[in-house]
C-alpha cells in the first residue's frame, strides 16, 4: 500500500478522521496527516527522512541521514526545502576523519605549527592559526583557507618572486 509509511520499528497504519487521512505509528504515537509534506522514508536532497520529531501548526522538525556519509542530525522543514544540506558535506560541522583537513589536504599538514588543528577544522575555515616554514621554521600567522588556496609564502626564506614569475624574469 503506497500510504503505508516505513519508520525504523514498525509500519503505520491509515485511518481516518474529521480532518483527513490520518497516519499513526504504534511503536513512537506519532501522528502524520496530509499536509506533511515530508514522511518517514523519504528522500529529498541525498537526505533520508528519519523522523518527525516537532509539528506544530508552523514549524515542522525532523531527524534525517544524509546519504553520502551517514550523518545524523534535526532540521526544520524550512531549512530542508530551502536547500540547507548536510552540515558535514558543506562543511559546516567537520568530523576527524571524514571533512577535516587532516583527511581531505594531508599536503598542508607539514605546515600546521600543532598538527592537532588540522583535525578540528575544514579547508575553508577562516579561523586564523601560527603555521611554520617546512624549509626554515619561520612563523607566520595567517587563514586556513588562504593557505589551502593560495599556499604559503616563507618571507624568511622565499625570494618574493612567485612560482611562475621566476620563469619570466
Amino acid at each position: 500500500d503506497k500510504n503505508a509509511l516505513r519508520c525504523g520499528m514498525g509500519i503505520y497504519s491509515v485511518g481516518v478522521s474529521p480532518l483527513g487521512k490520518l497516519y499513526a505509528c504504534q511503536e513512537h504515537s506519532t501522528y502524520l496527516d496530509n499536509n506533511d509534506l515530508f514522511l518517514i522514508g523519504d528522500i529529498y536532497n541525498g537526505i533520508l527522512i528519519l523522523e518527525l520529531l516537532q509539528k506544530t501548526k508552523k514549524h515542522r522538525s525532523y531527524k534525517v541521514r544524509c546519504l553520502k556519509d551517514n550523518y545524523e542530525w534535526i532540521i526544520s522543514e524550512d531549512h530542508l526545502l530551502s536547500g540547507h544540506g548536510c552540515p558535514v558535506c558543506t562543511n559546516r560541522k567537520v568530523i576527524s576523519g571524514i571533512n577535516d583537513i587532516y583527511t581531505i589536504r594531508p599536503d598542508l599538514i607539514k605546515y600546521f605549527y600543532n598538527i592537532e588543528d588540522a583535525k578540528k577544522y575544514s579547508v575553508n575555515s577562516n579561523v586564523k592559526f601560527k603555521f611554520k616554514c617546512p624549509m626554515c621554521g619561520s612563523i607566520k600567522e595567517l587563514r586556513i583557507v588562504d593557505l589551502a588556496h593560495k599556499g604559503f609564502n616563507c618571507h624568511a626564506c622565499g625570494d618574493g618572486y612567485s612560482f611562475p614569475n621566476k620563469f619570466v624574469y
